[in-house]
């Protein structure tokens, strides 16, 4: 009897893990990961910290449903289980997580239908993060369903099994419903191909315009000169994300927010890393210039991300041609012509110091001082 209540208990506790919060449950394939126990929600960073280090080697497939538990892993049809392909995968691993699509942070998002011949615009570039909807395709009832969803993830896989692909099947919370909806958005938005202008480089966007020298990433090695190919600007009321697409580099990101009509640069965001400096704040009415900026990384200080010449703007309306609007320019407390004017401000304080000084000492004569003459000296005796 003990046993039984036991039992009732864990199974109970287990519910309640999962249905609390945003705790969803993530079915993992294709990949080599550590054991978790299902009774063990996951956070969203510690899922983060557990999915980056695949992100250089693999492109990555989230396969979304509407509605998903973990009894549904239990669901049976016609005396079959309703995942034949997916229980029968190797490397497979099933955690319970908060939020697991805030941890990939940016992604594109496709919808299936049932015209779409399940034929996606997916390129097989590593650290790439694709959520494919399933739930525009739920007709029938839940195991059926399933059991359909189940051959379509097959079919899907089938087609990029040359791709080193990692795979996962979950669901949203619904506070994660509206996020999707609208990061699905961004992948719509027009993409701007970065041209020359001389020594320099430079992306115009109707939303955003940037024009750089040099774009240099240190990390073990020498500095690296990035080259950005193109932009792809997603911008919101409080947030703007510039996508840089560069080759061989995964999840290039500049983070902007705004409040209170003005822009701040968060963090540069270089193969899933970020780089972060002071804040950097500046009205949404004018651009932002500068002649070298340094982000680092903040757990490692000696790789950093290194702009030279560069000036960037967040266009409140969109524009058509290129045209900055006045510059805000950083300047240091301690450039070469703020040190040259308190060196010569010194030297003249010192200059009008002493004058003052000789001009105190000055005594006037009395009317036994004859400056033309001898001093008169009085001799007297007790």
């Amino acid at each position: 009897m003990n046993i039984v209540k036991i039992n009732i208990l864990i199974v109970l506790s287990f519910e309640i893990i999962v249905i609390r919060s945003d705790n969803v449950p993530v079915f993992i394939w294709n990949a080599k990961l550590e054991e978790k126990s299902a009774l063990q929600a996951i956070s969203t960073k510690e899922f983060e910290n557990i999915i980056n280090p695949l992100l250089p080697h693999n492109t990555v497939i989230i396969f979304l449903e509407n509605q998903l538990t973990w009894r549904d892993f239990q669901c049976r049809l016609d005396g079959s289980t309703c995942f034949p392909f997916m229980e029968s995968q190797p490397d497979k691993t099933y955690m319970t997580v908060n939020n697991p699509l805030g941890a990939l942070q940016t992604y594109v998002v496709n919808d299936l239908n049932p015209n779409s011949e399940f034929n996606l615009p997916i390129d097989c570039q590593k650290g790439l993060k694709y959520v494919i909807n399933l739930h525009s395709l739920s007709i029938n009832e839940k195991e059926t369903n399933f059991k359909l969803h189940d051959a379509i993830i097959r079919n899907i896989t089938r087609q990029l099994n040359l791709c080193p692909v990692l795979y996962m099947y979950t669901t949203h919370p619904s506070s994660a419903l509206q996020k999707v909806q609208a990061r699905g958005k961004r992948v719509k938005r027009q993409v701007a191909v970065a041209k020359q202008l001389g020594n320099f480089s430079f992306v115009f966007n109707e939303k955003f315009a940037m024009i750089w020298e040099k774009f240099l990433l240190k990390e073990d090695d020498d500095p690296e000169n990035i080259e950005i190919e193109s932009v792809d600007v997603a911008a919101e009321v409080d947030e703007t994300i510039v996508n840089l697409n560069v080759d061989e580099h995964f999840q290039n990101e500049i983070h902007f927010s705004s409040e209170r009509g003005y822009h701040t640069l968060k963090y540069i965001q270089m193969d899933g890393v970020k780089y972060t400096t002071k804040p950097i704040t500046f009205s949404k009415d004018i651009s932002y210039a500068c002649h070298v900026l340094y982000l680092y990384n903040k757990e490692n200080t000696s790789h950093f991300v290194k702009l030279e010449r560069f000036q960037f703007e967040l266009f409140k309306k969109p524009m058509k041609k290129l045209r900055f609007s006045s510059a805000w320019h950083c300047v240091g407390y301690l450039t070469a012509p703020i040190i040259a004017g308190i060196i010569s401000a010194s030297i003249l304080l010192g200059i009008l110091s002493c004058g003052v000084v000789w001009i105190m000492n000055v005594g006037a004569v009395d009317r036994f001082d004859d400056p033309f003459g001898k001093s008169i000296v009085i001799i007297t005796e007790d």
